[in-house]
């Protein structure tokens, strides 16, 4: 009997323990903030799982990523979810502009950097203690990281968000379940919580994270474009265009026009001069895919110089591709820009 009251004072001791104030709790989370805003680059890799509960649906997809940023202007991130495996996105901000590749579909996206470039998950560790409602620590757990098990207290925090719901601005709560490494100052393990006004779904977004990196040193071409050679960039929506009217015999994708497809290509070759100079990037170029599948009025649109530009043209020169369509008849497609891709071995 003895044994048995002492082991019940000892778990209600431990759980007294785990139950700390919320002042140590909000320390906690000002640490990691602050180390995240002390860091001028890092990296992650990790797991993202993400549960929608509507009624008796429920729906939940892995998505498995790694991520650098450097600065406010470069960023890389890569991710693949179990449910699409063959599928990749590719996001790289090289400090002017950023690039959007999905490996599956061969397109890319190219828009230019506003003010920043930050990827969504990291970017909330340095605003872990602002608009912070409340916080305890409710226990600790052990999860591998960075290729051994580590200890990390569990901290359950509430955050007051102004958002806006049928146009009405209104504060909402957000709890997150967070697992800190408080020795590094590091997440281990990030739970959010959310059920979405009108429809009751719930949403449930748990993070992983199985490396995490402070200040690593990049490779120079890292933040480079991520698009091969050989990929066209997407013009955007075009199916509901109307049907698009020729102009000297061209037409425009859209409607009952579609693109044309690159069935032979070969890599283009480095002048001297810029191997030497030590340049690799993306030439864009602008080019019409006459009915025969031959590119022609091929254009710089974004290019290196050095020699490369005339390089990537003269390599367009001998591509060839299957013509675009219309009702099923090929025919001459304009407004296309396509990459021509130099990397340095």
């Amino acid at each position: 009997m003895a044994h048995l009251i002492l082991a019940a004072v000892l778990g209600l001791s431990a759980e007294i323990a785990f139950a700390q104030p919320s002042d140590n709790a909000r320390a906690i989370l000002g640490e990691v903030a602050t180390s995240a805003r002390a860091a001028k680059s890092w990296r992650a890799e990790g797991v993202e799982i993400g549960d929608i509960t509507i009624g008796d649906m429920h729906i939940r997809d892995k998505i498995h990523f790694r991520v650098a940023v450097d600065g406010p202007l470069k960023l890389r991130s890569e991710s693949t979810a179990d449910s699409m495996p063959v599928e990749r996105d590719i996001t790289v901000c090289d400090g002017t502009y950023q690039w959007i590749y999905h490996s599956p579909d061969r397109s890319f996206y190219k828009n230019a950097i506003a003010s920043s470039c930050a990827d969504a998950r990291l970017s909330e560790w340095s605003k872990f203690s602002d608009n912070l409602a409340a916080a305890t620590v409710i226990g600790r757990d052990q999860l591998e990281f960075n290729g051994r098990l580590r200890g990390c207290e569990v901290v359950r925090a509430e955050y007051e968000v102004r958002e806006v719901v049928n146009s009405v601005p209104a504060m909402k709560r957000r709890v997150h379940t967070l697992c800190i490494d408080t020795e590094n100052n590091v997440i281990l393990r990030d739970n959010l919580e959310t059920t979405v006004p009108d429809s009751g779904a719930h949403v449930s977004t748990t993070i992983t994270y199985n490396i995490y990196e402070r200040d690593p040193k990049f490779s120079s071409d890292y933040f480079q474009a991520p698009v091969p050679t050989g990929t066209f960039q997407d013009p955007g929506p075009y199916l509901d265009r109307e049907d698009p009217v020729a102009e000297d015999g061209v037409y425009r994708m859209g409607g009952s026009v579609s693109g044309p497809e690159l069935i032979y290509n070969t890599e283009p070759s480095y002048t001297t001069e810029a191997r030497r100079a030590g340049i690799s990037g993306v030439v864009l170029l602008s080019l019409i895919v006459d009915a025969d599948g031959k590119p022609r009025d091929i254009g710089v649109v974004q290019g290196l110089d050095r020699g490369l530009d005339e390089k990537a043209k003269e390599v367009v020169h001998q591509w060839r591709f299957r013509a675009g369509m219309k009702n099923g008849v090929p025919v001459a497609v304009g407004g296309l820009v396509i990459a021509v891709s130099f990397r340095l071995p």
